[in-house]
């Protein structure tokens, strides 16, 4: 059945699987996604003209980019999790294992997805050959945003995976970090220096020197202190529900500017809502719902395609000149591409989970050509 197709292929101690971290992964991704809906209404059915809705509910699907930077704290904390069970036990950490893991994790469904974008826009007449070729390049290779100062032309979403993945190529420094007995502070330090940093950034929020504070926090907690812990773990039901709400509530009430007070808030609230998942069992469960963990388990291939799939849904819509209800259409189309999504998960990604099969599909590829 669907689940049993998009159950993550969990290669270690199966008690090492966190199902609530791929929950807030949903919670990330569907924010993203009401976010570019709410703009692609906007655009292709409003024609531009501001959507009637209450304002404090609107401002929620406007600041919805906010889940990208919390995928950054969940990405730093799972790649810096390695490094700390190896640096607090004193072990040597195999980063040549570590890089090549992550290529093949993260490296065909982006290549595939890229190479059917780019074939569309051919096709469609949306740019010249070359130019586009060039712009595939700079995407696979993840310094588009660096060579044109813009989001990769052949999907626009790819500029945070450009930052993830030089978070990926920096990362190894975290683990000797957490050999120095001083490691909080020393992160809380480079913490504070980058929150500065991304105060001056301006058009380089689509760089880690942008970014990489939430990365930190992620880092960060690993080092989670008792005390707080106690304390959330004793909240009841209503209790804890309330406070969820509220985080999340003013999470995405928080517009998406780079000054000091924005950032610190966003850090604050972000680390309030890693310390309410993990430590409330209440708040736990609700993270831990079957289909909550199961599409966060493949918010990758999600993250990939739902912007060209809710611009075409957007312009299908249009073109069929088709009136629908502000909300109408937000379900609508988050549901058919959360379907769709699936769909693609199911064939470019989950196979790549398991970290067997790589080998396995080079081995038959092997076996074949000797034949013919």
């Amino acid at each position: 059945n669907i689940y049993t197709l998009l159950q993550r292929k969990i290669n270690s101690k199966p008690r090492s699987y966190i199902p609530e971290i791929d929950g807030l992964r949903f919670l990330a991704i569907i924010s993203v996604i009401f976010t570019h809906a709410y703009y692609i209404f906007l655009d292709k059915l409003e024609k531009g003209v501001s959507v009637d809705i209450y304002k404090p509910i609107e401002n929620l699907f406007i600041n919805g980019g906010t889940g990208v930077q919390v995928f950054f704290v969940i990405s730093g904390y799972i790649i810096t999790g390695f490094f700390y069970k190896k640096a607090s036990k004193n072990l040597t950490f195999d980063f040549k294992e570590f890089y090549v893991r992550r290529v093949v994790r993260i490296e065909p469904p982006y290549i595939i997805t890229l190479l059917f974008f780019y074939s569309i826009l051919i096709v469609m007449g949306k740019g010249g050959v070359v130019e586009l070729t060039q712009h595939l390049i700079a995407s696979i290779f993840y310094v588009h945003n660096i060579i044109y100062d813009a989001p990769s032309s052949i999907n626009t979403v790819a500029w945070s995976l450009e930052v993830e993945i030089q978070f990926y190529i920096l990362s190894p420094l975290i683990y000797y970090i957490y050999k120095c007995n001083k490691h909080t502070l020393i992160l809380l330090f480079i913490l504070i220096i980058f929150v500065v940093l991304s105060n001056y950034m301006g058009s380089y929020y689509r760089t880690l020197l942008s970014q990489s504070h939430f990365f930190i926090l992620g880092s960060l907690l690993h080092s989670r202190k008792n005390f707080v812990s106690y304390f959330i773990n004793g909240l009841n039901y209503w209790k804890s529900m309330a406070f969820l709400l509220i985080i999340l509530l003013l999470l995405f009430s928080l517009e998406n500017n780079y000054d000091y007070f924005t950032n610190l808030s966003k850090l604050f609230l972000i680390l309030s809502l890693f310390y309410l998942v993990f430590e409330s069992p209440h708040v736990r469960k609700l993270f831990s719902i079957r289909v909550f963990y199961l599409l966060g388990g493949v918010c990758y291939t999600i993250y990939l395609i739902h912007y060209p799939l809710l611009s075409f849904i957007g312009r299908l819509t249009s073109y069929l000149d088709i009136a629908v209800n502000f909300y109408l259409f937000i379900a609508f189309a988050t549901i058919l591409t959360l379907a769709a999504s699936a769909i693609a998960a199911i064939l470019i990604e989950v196979p790549f989970m398991d970290r067997n099969f790589f080998p396995r599909l080079m081995k038959k590829i092997y076996h074949l050509l000797n034949k013919s």
